[in-house]
């Protein structure tokens, strides 16, 4: 017996039948909130680089969706080519960013470069994965000051990244069939949860609570039943609606569908009725859905959610299906 559980200990006990590859993308996403929301000093910042590159890896082979909005659509630019314009960008534009955030020493311009430009001018590839996140979120924030078309652009590295990675793997024969590529790729995040594991074990050695805290079992493993809340309508042009006032559990999934022809839609969760969508969202084009934890819509707690019509001259339709525990 002793045997069996020092042989279960030292196995990649991510990479199991009994967890989905689904439920690994969704645990791992969870860890992943988790490590970004307890970086303190950076110590997680590698951690943070390989996980999101495995699970973005991951979501292509799910079908997934990018979760940005008004994101780059070309899906043939190479990882070099991304990378390359990255680098370019983020060199050439931070003058215009510190511009219009306030100058060099603005709190908003630090929140792009808090290293300085170097971080970026040497960005590797592993890197890519974090600092086009990083980029991404801030252009969020800092929509209003920076304007749209800056805004569009900083934001759309997030997505040719991820493209590309797919593409890359495509051109080098990497992935023959859909099976072998989720086998691969399903492979790299449970070993990437295992490297995550051993981290904070050292970290926090023989801290059980502390541990735990940065897992959720019952996303890797069918433990419990869920209801279904539906929610289906059409919104006029640049309609806002609040569909639902719920007390979001961290481990609900939410399936977001645009049913329309021409519209955008935004999906998010908020805090008051009134409140503007903030850095965390949806956006889905039509024909396009979105199987998420409550985590990608907004923050933790908030209850209010509510889907908006970007387009300004058509209406828009949309079906939201979220999964409730049943205790």
């Amino acid at each position: 017996k002793l045997m069996t559980f020092f042989e279960k200990l030292f196995s990649d006990f991510f990479n199991s039948e009994a967890i989905t590859p689904q439920r690994l993308y969704d645990g791992g996403q969870y860890v992943l909130v988790q490590l970004m929301s307890k970086n303190t000093g950076a110590r997680y910042d590698t951690l943070i680089s390989r996980l999101t590159a495995d699970l973005d890896n991951l979501e292509i082979d799910l079908g997934g969706v990018d979760q940005g909005g008004n994101l780059a659509k070309d899906k043939t630019v190479t990882n070099d080519e991304a990378q390359a314009a990255f680098k370019k960008t983020m060199s050439d534009q931070s003058g215009v960013i510190a511009n219009a955030l306030g100058g060099f020493t603005s709190e908003g311009y630090n929140q792009f470069y808090p290293k300085g430009i170097t971080e970026y001018s040497k960005v590797t590839k592993t890197k890519m994965p974090l600092l086009t996140k990083r980029v991404y979120d801030q252009a969020v924030i800092y929509a209003t000051q920076l304007g749209t078309t800056l805004t569009d652009l900083l934001k759309s590295f997030k997505a040719m990244w991820t493209n590309s990675r797919s593409v890359q793997e495509t051109q080098f024969g990497v992935v023959e069939t859909a099976r072998i590529a989720r086998t691969k790729n399903y492979t790299a995040v449970s070993a990437s949860l295992i490297v995550v594991t051993g981290t904070l074990l050292t970290i926090y050695p023989a801290e059980s609570a502390t541990l735990n805290s940065y897992f959720d079992f019952t996303m890797f493993f069918n433990t419990t039943l869920h209801r279904h809340v539906n929610f289906t309508g059409t919104l006029a042009a640049k309609e806002r609606r609040v569909i639902a006032n719920l007390h979001f559990l961290v481990s609900e999934k939410i399936l977001s569908k645009n049913t329309g022809l021409a519209s955008t839609i935004k999906y998010y969760i908020v805090h008051n009725t009134g409140d503007a969508a903030g850095p965390i969202f949806i956006e889905l084009t039509p024909g396009t859905t979105s199987d998420q934890l409550p985590l990608k819509y907004g923050a933790a707690g908030d209850s209010y959610f509510v889907v908006e019509n970007m387009d300004t001259e058509n209406e828009a339709s949309y079906e939201v299906d979220i999964l409730q525990p049943i205790e």
